[in-house]
């Protein structure tokens, strides 16, 4: 509707606002006075009659006016701009909406899902946009290539792209989301005037302080519009996960399952089940609380065949009946099933220790913790093989079929730090502990090497306290920091915060190596961790250049330095070396358990593909009694979540792309992808260089299991599998917490950005969110009826007050 035409309308109901007043003026009359004495005892009546009349005229005068004025302003639709846009209806904008598809948009309504309504609210702003504009449509939580960002020319290619859109198992992140609107504007450098819409449930956690900074920064308006549930009632699957990180067949495996939940009242006789395999083996019933976490463990024995040395895999699901967001009452989970994974334990007896004269190696607790004395029987079905060594017997021979290598007690590393250093970097997982003959200084000066070496940090020459044989009466022990006990190696599973800090405070340490973790050593790593990444950048590029244009890259008589039999190289190349521009707390050593006098218990660090952690204190019970308490299940957990780091990793969150490496030899069979209830699809080999190939398995989007199978091509489905590997695939929990954001929480932290919020039964704006009260018209249409209201009263009011006055007058 052309606006000159819109505006008529303020100015027909002013001019009409003016006839009341006129007629009252023109029917204005001068009575003549007639002397009748007959009336004189009326007039005191008359009088007072006359007050009451008169104030009702001036009141309707005045109701009147005021009653066309607000129906010809309502006609009008009068708003308020904020900025200086332009707000001519007839100019073609460039639309952009960002249309959130996140998990929490898949919540079930009578009508229809969040993700209906939104693209409702869409679909009509698009219909009422003018000839000639563009449109863009942003799925929020799609990925690079699954929308097109250039802008669409015709309205029904705008439409069709928004009905393609559908729920994926991801969060949204609001600061990235206007970094592609601003990519997006760009587009259509033609069309000055950008609308920017993004419609979705408005959750908390999806709106940092850093997501309305952006906005102001990039300079362009938002009108941000909610749908959502009014009173979300929700039960999820937070978490679900093998308590101890690996399963063998030895010992029974516990699962924890921890189950989310809000709503307006309890829920009660909630059944959770565990599959393995597809198949039910255990199920609890549960009451939930709003607002609460409740866990959930099983404990189930898996009965499989499992190589020495290897891991097998298991599917495991925990499941909840379904309610109006069903995704996530389920989660699932691949299992590493191991036995006999070879470890090796130094220490200064290696195999020369002797129970039978009571001499044993400071690494014997710790051995007996993951290969207990009552199943030796059964080597072949424990968890680890144990390799017990000296530190002279540790070669690359004895390394190269290890996951892991924990040392306690030993005075120096002597010649064996370019082996462990060589085997950390490959994937490796490295332990060193203080205790027994334990030499510090001699350790920081053969295992440090400015942060080239195998130590997370330095280690001062001094100790920290004295064991009990040296303190005599003067025995002092310290305690663990419960503060600092926040890495998930100490959340034990159904064990309240100060039920956790008592149990590792029966641990009595006496003495301590003390490592020097002030900020510049750190800051010495992070520098040597980036010149390695840069000559790792370096080999990579080289490595995908053509074979002609190759320089060796090594010395011809170089020694390798791939030398584990555990690990896989063939995917080395397919991505780029990571950058000198990561962050530091990636690559700078972590303490993540400290004393209460402060220092350092334990201290870790990542260096190449693997990773060493350093106990400060020792094993035995002459340095501290942790062993000898509850506590000692941190050591297990350690080891076990240390082993798990060497497997492959099969559990995933909802990402783009996965890259399996695919073995030369293997390259022409036929690959197919399983997803979550649904049937194969074909999947392609890549060439990465030379002979390195992958699997690129793309679009991971819903949870659940997903299976890849290989082949031989040419022969009948069924009789031609050659394996077949299980991938799992989970959301994140927090896009299951349905809270939105409320509209004074926006506007305070909006401030005086330009971001507009849009409630349900507010339009948005053609003009964008530099008009403000488009909806003013509704409360204009209220207040004629309201006026109309007040006038009735009026007159009922005026004819009441007349009749008494005249009753009063006649008596």
């Amino acid at each position: 509707m052309p606006s000159v035409f819109v505006a008529s309308f303020a100015v027909a109901g002013a001019v009409a606002a003016s006839a009341p007043l006129i007629i009252h003026l023109l029917n204005r009359r001068r009575f003549k006075t007639v002397e009748w004495a007959a009336m004189d005892f009326l007039r005191q009546a008359v009088r007072r009659n006359r007050r009451i009349l008169h104030l009702r005229d001036l009141l309707l005068l005045a109701l009147r006016t005021l009653c066309v004025l607000l129906f010809g302003l309502a006609m009008a639709r009068p708003y308020l701009q904020l900025s200086g846009a332009s707000l001519d209806p007839n100019q073609p904008v460039h639309a952009i909406v960002a249309l959130d598809n996140s998990l929490s948009m898949s919540y079930q309504r009578i009508d229809g899902t969040l993700l209906d309504e939104a693209k409702q609210r869409a679909r009509e702003y698009l219909e009422q946009l003018p000839t000639g504009s563009r449109y863009t449509i942003l799925p929020m939580c799609a990925f690079a290539g699954e929308f097109a960002i250039e802008p669409y020319r015709t309205r029904e290619d705008a439409l069709e792209a928004l009905d393609a859109v559908v729920t994926v198992d991801r969060a949204v992140s609001m600061p990235a989301v206007f970094d592609l609107v601003r990519d997006a504007a760009q587009r259509a450098p033609d069309l000055p005037a950008k609308r920017v819409v993004a419609i979705g449930d408005q959750q908390q956690h999806n709106w940092p302080q850093t997501a309305f900074e952006r906005v102001a920064e990039q300079g362009f308006d938002v009108q941000v519009v909610r749908v959502s549930a009014e009173r979300p009632d929700n039960a999820w699957i937070a978490d679900f996960r093998v308590v101890d990180a690996l399963a063998d067949i030895e010992t029974a495996t516990v699962f924890n399952a921890v189950l989310g939940f809000d709503g307006p009242e309890p829920r009660s006789n909630v059944q959770v089940t565990l599959q393995i395999d597809g198949a039910p083996v255990a199920s609890r019933t549960v009451d939930l609380e709003p607002g609460q976490t409740r866990e959930v463990s099983f404990s189930h024995r898996l009965e499989l065949t499992v190589e020495p040395g290897k891991a097998n895999y298991v599917t495991a699901e925990v499941t909840i009946p379904p309610d109006r967001l069903s995704i996530d009452d389920r989660r699932s989970l691949v299992v590493p099933v191991v036995a006999a994974l070879p470890v090796v334990f130094v220490d200064e007896l290696g195999d020369t220790e002797s129970p039978a004269a009571l001499q044993y190696g400071e690494t014997y607790r710790w051995r007996r913790l993951l290969a207990p004395i009552t199943s030796r029987g059964e080597s072949g079905r424990q968890l680890i093989a144990v390799r017990h060594l000296r530190i002279d017997e540790v070669t690359r021979e004895t390394l190269k079929d290890s996951r892991l290598v924990v040392i306690a007690g030993v005075e120096s590393p002597a010649e064996s730090v370019p082996v462990l250093r060589e085997f950390v970097e490959q994937g490796g997982q490295l332990v060193i502990a203080a205790g027994g003959k334990f030499d510090a200084s001699v350790w920081s000066e053969q295992a440090w090497l400015d942060g080239n070496g195998v130590l997370p940090l330095p280690l001062k020459s001094e100790y920290v306290g004295v064991t009990p044989d040296e303190a005599g009466d003067q025995l002092q022990p310290f305690f663990l920091e419960a503060a600092s006990l926040v890495h998930d190696y100490f959340q034990i599973e159904n064990l309240s915060t100060d039920e956790r800090a008592d149990l590792f405070r029966q641990a009595l340490f006496f003495k301590s190596a003390v490592v020097d973790a002030d900020d510049q050593r750190a800051e010495q790593v992070v520098i040597v961790e980036q010149e390695r990444l840069a000559k790792q950048r370096e080999t990579v590029k080289r490595a995908r250049e053509p074979t002609s244009a190759k320089a060796p890259l090594v010395a011809e008589n170089a020694p390798r330095r791939d030398w584990l039999l555990w690990t896989d190289r063939s995917s080395d190349n397919q991505q780029e070396a990571p950058t000198p521009a990561i962050a530091a707390a990636k690559l700078r050593p972590r303490v993540i358990a400290k004393y209460t006098n402060d220092l350092p218990y334990l201290v870790e660090r990542d260096i190449g593909h693997g990773h060493v952690l350093f106990v400060a204190s020792g094993v035995g019970s002459a340095w501290n009694t942790l062993m000898t308490t509850h506590a000692a299940l941190l050591f297990d957990r350690i080891f076990r979540a240390r082993i798990e780091a060497t497997l492959p990793t099969r559990n995933f969150g909802a990402i783009e792309q996965i890259v399996l490496p695919v073995e030369a030899r293997e390259r022409q069979q036929r690959f197919t992808l399983v997803r979550p209830g649904k049937g194969d699809e074909p999947l392609f080999v890549d060439a990465l260089g030379g002979e390195a190939y992958a699997l690129p398995l793309r679009h991971l989007e819903s949870r659940g299991i997903y299976r890849v199978r290989a082949q031989r091509p040419g022969v009948a489905d069924g009789d031609d599998k050659l394996w077949e590997l299980a991938l799992a695939v989970n959301g994140p929990a927090d896009e299951s917490q349905l809270k939105s954001l409320t509209p004074a929480a926006f506007a305070e932290r909006a401030g005086e950005r330009p971001l507009r919020w849009i409630d349900r039964g507010e339009s948005i704006s053609l003009a964008g969110a530099a008009i403000y009260g488009q909806d003013w018209w509704r409360w204009l249409m209220l207040a004629v009826l309201a006026c109309l209201l007040v006038e009735l009263v009026v007159l009922a009011w005026t004819h009441r007050a007349t009749a008494r006055v005249a009753v009063g007058g006649a008596a």
